[in-house]
């Protein structure tokens, strides 16, 4: 329960401290797509939103991050907002190491069967981080 609470009370806290910029996708005219964001010791935030308007047989989602330090946060929402799947990346220093040097690096990949019609997004939140993350996609008619 008490980690239950915390994770909620961090994605809170992202959503109150991160500035948010949005990227559209539409699926009916490409294939696949990549975006690469970078982070330079910031807090903010991404919107991917990928307006799917005709049927596919799935989506394949991939996420590579590498960061320095802060929290990078991704969760991935279909278009009645549930979350259908995500990641988190945490670059923390011990007391006795305040200058960690050590990069922390995650990737997740993510296959969704007959994926609903309407608007996916991904959400990218940053707290104090350096780094960067590449979101990937694929579709399949």
């Amino acid at each position: 329960m008490k980690k239950v609470f915390l994770f909620f009370s961090f994605i809170m806290v992202f959503q109150l401290m991160t500035a948010q910029n949005t990227i559209h996708h539409n699926f009916s005219d490409r294939s696949s797509f990549e975006e690469k964001i970078e982070f330079n010791d910031n807090n903010t935030g991404y919107k991917i939103v990928l307006d799917v308007d005709k049927s596919l047989s799935h989506i394949d989602f991939k996420f590579e991050g590498i960061i320095d330090k802060g929290d990078l946060l991704i969760v991935i929402f279909d278009p009645n907002g549930k979350r259908e799947g995500g990641f988190e990346l945490q670059a923390r220093t011990t007391p006795d190491r305040k200058h960690n040097s050590t990069s922390v690096n995650g990737n997740m990949k993510k296959q969704i069967l007959h994926p609903l019609l309407g608007e996916w997004v991904i959400s990218v939140k940053a707290l104090n981080a350096k780094g960067a993350i590449t979101v990937s996609l694929d579709t399949q008619r």
